[in-house]
């Protein structure tokens, strides 16, 4: 999808993950879509709330706004057609 999480994991240890390496131009954009989205964009905003409720950190759940609002634009581009509200409900 392209803002894939490394994990810093050796034998039993689980550390964080982070994303990291990729385009961080496109990244930063993305992340900048994604916050105006969880704030303006009705769906997103309750997707992100619904998050924030279910007790995820800011960081975790503004990251999953950006993976839907990426997976909604994929669609977009490949039915080229333009945005519709029912698409980013059904991802």
């Amino acid at each position: 999808m392209g803002v894939a999480p490394f994990n810093h994991d050796s034998g039993k240890h689980k550390g964080k993950r982070f994303i990291e390496g990729g385009r961080a131009l496109v990244r930063r954009a993305l992340y900048m879509a994604a916050l105006s989205a969880a704030r303006c964009n009705q769906d997103m905003k309750s997707f992100y709330e619904r998050l924030r409720v279910a007790g995820k950190p800011v960081k975790v759940a503004l990251i999953s706004v950006l993976r839907k609002l990426l997976a909604v634009l994929n669609s977009v581009v490949q039915r080229r057609s333009p945005w519709q509200a029912h698409l980013a409900q059904a991802t």
